[in-house]
């Protein structure tokens, strides 16, 4: 059970103190105001803290914390202590934020390439798609951990299956790059970029009209039929 003792505030970036909670608020109607990104960002941070034993106003705070907003400066610091809270809890969200802090260097202890691939790994065992792209490219360039070209197009894959849109459209384009060790492949570029344009991604059509001018129709029908088989498949 995650339990807040303290709430730290950043006295430039909060000229007022935090809105107060009506004490007759439950739980769930406290949480639904931590949540709600509608709501004022003071009111939704006293929301979270006040629900900070449900894992995902944990998440929530360190959301909040990284990307801050007009009424408080960004706390990386903060962010990475929250994210950290709820990762351990198996927040599957928090854990990838976790590894982007780490991967990318936000992270209040440095760039840590092997960090970053521990906790994408345990999102990217929860199905989160993002995760999942994220580690196959940490095995496409051996960040973190040992180059494997098999790995990394088996997660590659999985983040195509099971994310959205954009997702398919960033492993089309690793397929067409060859990004680290993942062999170039257009013509299964073409079918991640067939299937995101017909989801309405504006850079897959491009994407995709290039590779339809360039590719022979042999390659262009397999890629075709590819797509036709995997949206049969998956819609």
């Amino acid at each position: 059970m995650l339990m807040s003792r303290w709430f730290a505030f950043n006295l430039l970036a909060w000229p007022l103190l935090l809105l107060p909670l009506s004490t007759s608020a439950t739980q769930e109607e406290t949480l639904e105001t931590c949540l709600d990104e509608d709501r004022d960002l003071r009111l939704r941070f006293a929301a979270c803290e006040a629900a900070a034993t449900d894992v995902q106003a944990v998440y929530t705070l360190g959301r909040l914390y990284e990307t801050g907003g007009e009424s408080m400066a960004k706390n990386p610091h903060q962010a990475a202590s929250w994210y950290g809270r709820a990762a351990e809890e198996g927040h599957a969200q928090a854990q990838f934020r976790l590894g982007r802090m780490y991967e990318s260097g936000n992270h209040p202890d440095g760039q840590d390439f092997v960090r970053s691939v521990k906790w994408y790994s345990r999102s990217a065992a929860q199905g989160d798609a993002k995760a999942q792209l994220h580690l196959a490219l940490a095995y496409a360039k051996g960040e973190g951990v040992q180059q494997d070209q098999r790995r990394a197009e088996v997660w590659l894959r999985r983040s195509a299956s099971g994310g959205g849109p954009n997702e398919r459209y960033n492993v089309g384009r690793a397929f067409e790059e060859g990004t680290g060790a993942v062999r170039r492949n257009s013509t299964e570029a073409l079918m991640w970029y067939i299937i995101s344009a017909n989801d309405e991604v504006e850079p897959a059509k491009d994407s995709r009209d290039r590779l339809l001018a360039m590719l022979n129709s042999n390659r262009v029908a397999v890629a075709q039929k590819l797509a036709d088989d995997w949206v049969r498949a998956h819609y």
